[in-house]
This record gives C-alpha cells, sequence and structure tokens, in this order.
C-alpha cells in the first residue's frame, strides 16, 4: 500500500489554500491512514463541532 507522509499532505494543502480550493476528496484508504494519526483525529473531531464549520 502506498502512504502519503503528513508532511507531504500538509504542502499539497498548503498549495490548495494559495489556490483557493475550498475542498479535496480522499479515497478509503487514505482516510484511514490519516485517522491513525492523532493530530488529524483531533483535527476532524473537533471541526464536526464548531459551529462555523461548513462543507
Amino acid at each position: 500500500m502506498v502512504t502519503l507522509p503528513t508532511h507531504q499532505l500538509e504542502r499539497a494543502l498548503k498549495q490548495y489554500q494559495s489556490e483557493n480550493i475550498k475542498m479535496i476528496k480522499v479515497g478509503y484508504k487514505l482516510y484511514a491512514q490519516l485517522m491513525s494519526d492523532l493530530d488529524f483525529v483531533n483535527e476532524v473531531m473537533n471541526s464536526a463541532l464548531r459551529q462555523d464549520h461548513s462543507e
């Protein structure tokens, strides 16, 4: 299975933000890999609890 290092994902997200891209889609394998990262899990859980979270 190909893995994506967290630093590589962070770099890609910063690039997307600079290009004003608001949403990305990830597959179930990458999502499962990311869910093994505690920082990612906390961000996902906290964003679901924020009222200002938008789709």
